[in-house]
């Protein structure tokens, strides 16, 4: 940063020259008595954008940091981007002015090398060709600076390593100054921040099953794909993805959220005309809330969700002391489940930021009558409810895919909800709930937050048995599984297993 400085001196004329001077002297001192830097904190595993929050001269500002796309396809390469949004929290109004010092990393290698960038606006946008060599940023430089400028819409275009495969990337962001070129932030003072953002890998390969191919696709939101793989005999689909299990940075890390889709094509009838599955994480089996099937978002694939948040990583590193300070794979699992299907109570929206809470009354669902539904919003990573409006829709379909229920725009005050809902007949549902934007009453009109947005999938039963009747009925089942294995040679006892 110093070097920088010394550049802008080089650059600066009369009472601009002798201004930044000033300034380099007073950083040239200051950084003998600091010592070692500020590196500020470390955002995220995961997810296509992040919010975070950034003390500016006594401000309250959050910064947004957003890569685009979401997954990478030959269609939407051209849309690659980089987004930055520096914003006072209070009044939601963008910082005009501001200037960032910017790299972008990936697998511990530097795709862009540390630099100045300045917008006007205050959004900045780097617009990305991915290519392969070194960066080339095609800008004016800001004159008092000496930083690349965006033009009058916040956009910088570059040409750079970057987003030319999926997977996780580390972007590391200093706030220089803000408001004017030359309101520069202290250096003991600026907000430095290393945010992880990524961006899906579509991993497809054909596998076989019964001397037929059929093409798979798995698409993680993490980091990229491998040794995807089918056992014929368990009908069993297996894959890994990099990941690092140290429970230290694990612990340390604010928001880790893994997210993989499982697209099963439509004639592998073996797999794709089930409703249920059970699925793994390095041997833990998924509770419901972490295993989300959607048979209507295509004609042509079943789509399966794994979501999986910190708390459950945690979970499984404590249950399994060997893989504390596995630095290399996480091994997913994928299997048809004769399981009895139970509605939904709980539910991860897709992008990690919000868990919805479903209470069902009465207990015992039935077709024709008024059923009243609870929703009650919590932040993912916290586990805390979360105290102002949502705003959300909530879509019921049948079995065939037909809308039995459209509500849009519904506000839940102050994080909870209660809706009347009613079922036609007899039969299992698909829920889906989608949360758009969450609004603080007390922010009066400033902009609400749409960073959480994400869609939540989930199952209806009706008749659900309720708590009581599915318990004598569970009693009467395992009695009976008792006398039938009395019959037989006692055989060897089974290990109990943990679900998330």
């Amino acid at each position: 940063m110093l070097g920088h400085l010394l550049r802008i001196v080089l650059h600066s004329r009369g009472f601009g020259r002798l201004f930044v001077l000033l300034i380099f002297f007073f950083f040239l001192l200051s950084s003998q008595f600091v010592g070692a830097a500020n590196f500020g904190k470390a955002f995220a595993d995961g997810g296509d954008r992040k919010e975070i929050n950034a003390s500016l001269k006594g401000r309250d500002g959050k910064l947004l940091v957003r890569i685009s796309p979401p997954v990478l396809t030959s269609e939407n390469i051209q849309d690659a981007s980089i987004m930055f949004r520096l914003y006072d929290a209070n009044t939601n109004e963008t910082i005009k002015f501001t200037s960032l010092f910017l790299s972008v990393l990936k697998d511990g290698k530097q795709l862009l090398a540390p630099d100045l960038f300045h917008s006007r606006e205050g959004i900045l946008r780097l617009k990305i060709q991915p290519s392969p060599g070194e960066p080339v940023i095609y800008a004016n430089k800001e004159p008092h600076l000496d930083a690349w400028e965006a033009d009058q819409a916040g956009v910088i275009n570059l040409r750079a390593p970057i987003l030319l495969e999926g997977g996780l990337y580390q972007i590391h962001v200093e706030v220089f100054g803000i408001d004017s070129p030359l309101n520069i932030f202290e250096q003991d003072s600026i907000p430095k921040f290393d945010v992880y953002l990524s961006v899906g890998d579509i991993h497809s390969q054909a596998v076989q099953y019964n001397h037929k191919d059929y093409n798979m696709t798995v698409i993680s939101y993490y980091d990229e794909v491998t040794d995807l793989s089918l056992d014929q005999g368990k009908k069993e689909l297996a894959w890994r993805m990099p990941f690092n299990y140290n429970i230290t940075r694990i612990k340390n890390e604010p928001d880790i959220f893994i997210h993989e889709e499982v697209r099963i094509p439509r004639n592998f009838t073996e797999l794709a005309d089930g409703m249920r599955f059970a699925g793994s994480v390095d041997g833990m089996e998924l509770g419901a809330s972490s295993l989300a099937v959607d048979p209507y978002s295509s004609g042509s694939e079943l789509i399966v969700h794994f979501l999986i948040n910190k708390a459950q990583i945690i979970q499984l590193v404590e249950q399994s002391p060997q893989i504390n300070n596995k630095q290399g794979t996480m091994k997913f699992s994928l299997s048809p489940d004769a399981d009895i299907v139970e509605t939904s109570t709980r539910l991860f929206t897709d992008t990690g930021s919000v868990i919805v809470s479903l209470d069902w009354n009465p207990d015992q669902l039935a077709a024709g009558k008024d059923i009243e539904l609870g929703l009650k919003f919590y932040d993912q990573f916290t586990g805390n409810p979360v105290a102002d409006d949502v705003k959300y829709d909530l879509m019921i379909l049948d079995q065939n895919g037909s809308q039995v229920t459209m509500r849009e725009n519904i506000i839940a005050k102050g994080g909870n909800d209660t809706e009347t809902l009613v079922f036609p007949e007899n039969a299992e549902y698909h829920l889906e709930i989608y949360v758009k934007e969450i609004q603080d009453p007390a922010a009066g009109s400033g902009a609400p937050d749409s960073s959480r947005a994400g869609r939540a999938i989930g199952v209806v039963v009706v008749p659900e048995l309720g708590t009581s009747l599915a318990m004598i009925l569970a009693a009467a089942s395992i009695a009976g599984v008792i006398a039938l294995m009395r019959s037989f040679v006692q055989s060897s006892s089974t290990m109990n297993r943990n679900k998330w």
